[in-house]
């Protein structure tokens, strides 16, 4: 259950038990960093996001993706435990990943990163039960999304 570790397909079990260690009954499961997937059309907002969310989460393991094909890749191969979505990606948008990557990966903590600022946007990615947090990244945003990922 969620005393060892957030509920995930099978076929990332056996990676994640790879890299599993007991811990104690104060610190118990996992010694694996977090692991995030920035998933942004534009490589400098990833190096940005990236950043800023290594800058307060120093032990994170950072993976990247340019579009919603390469992010559900990414899904396919690694134990995701956070994701930040871009809204305007070509081909398919934030919302239509984050229905695609909810469904996979219940789970995972999702956080719609956009310049959008339509209410339309924030409340469906907020029914999806992802963050939304409006673009430009700020101090204060980055505070928000790391709260966020570190909540039960």
């Amino acid at each position: 259950g969620f005393l060892i570790a957030r509920p995930m397909p099978a076929v990332d079990f056996m990676r994640w038990l790879a890299a599993w260690r007991p811990g104690t009954a104060a610190r118990p499961g996992c010694k694996r960093p977090l692991t995030l997937l920035v998933v942004d059309d534009s490589a400098a907002m990833r190096a940005v996001i990236e950043a800023e969310l290594r800058e307060r989460l120093p032990d994170i393991e950072v993976l990247h993706a340019g579009d919603a094909d390469a992010a559900e890749k990414a899904f396919a191969g690694h134990s995701i435990d956070a994701a930040t979505l871009d809204f305007y990606m070509p081909g398919r948008d934030g919302l239509q990943l984050l229905a695609a990557l909810r469904d996979r990966s219940p789970a995972t903590r999702y956080v719609l990163l956009t310049s959008n600022l339509s209410e339309e946007v924030a409340r469906r990615a907020t029914a999806m039960n992802a963050m939304y947090c409006p673009k430009p990244l700020t101090e204060h945003q980055a505070d928000r999304i790391v709260r966020y990922l570190r909540e039960n």
